[in-house]
């Protein structure tokens, strides 16, 4: 049986959503990270 098509894009959107939450989560640990290091030196 043939996975429908709104099934389909719903999953890539979702992938997409889950995509750009990572890159953002990622973005505040290296802006932490490099706060952290400028409070070092």
């Amino acid at each position: 049986m043939q996975p429908s098509l709104t099934s389909n894009s719903k999953t890539l959107i979702d992938l997409d959503h889950f995509k750009k939450n990572c890159e953002r989560k990622l973005q505040q640990l290296f802006e932490i990270a490099h706060f952290i290091n400028n409070r070092r030196n």
